[in-house]
């Protein structure tokens, strides 16, 4: 039993997990990426050097007219042994190229209302 069970949030132990993550003590201090710390998500991740731990961005919601509607990122600091894995950011370098091809097939699929 999970202590996100009732809120409508996944239980951790049954969601799934990437099948391979890097090693804990392969995560770069100088770059940020998707740290594994045992929430059912990734979180954002970097070393922070003036507390010798990791600093990521955590997802939360609270209640807002009884519903779990208001979300934010919380900042959260663990000690290095606290990360189980870890996944490099997905590359951005081809985003322009595919807003492109996009931009492409959304016009060969609109009509023109003009004429």
């Amino acid at each position: 039993m999970s202590g996100l069970d009732g809120l409508g949030w996944p239980n951790p132990e049954d969601e799934p997990k990437p099948k391979s993550m890097n090693t804990p003590k392969t995560a770069p201090k100088d770059t940020t990426f998707l740290g594994h710390f045992g929430w059912p998500w990734l979180c954002m991740t970097r070393w922070n050097e003036a507390t010798g731990q990791w600093t990521y961005a955590n997802y939360q919601a609270g209640l807002y007219e009884g519903e779990w509607t208001d979300t934010y990122f919380e900042t959260e600091n663990e000690p290095e042994a606290a990360l189980k894995g870890w996944l490099p950011l997905p590359s951005l370098a081809n985003v322009g190229g595919m807003a492109r091809e996009l931009a492409a097939q959304d016009s060969k699929s609109t009509t023109d209302i003009n004429g």
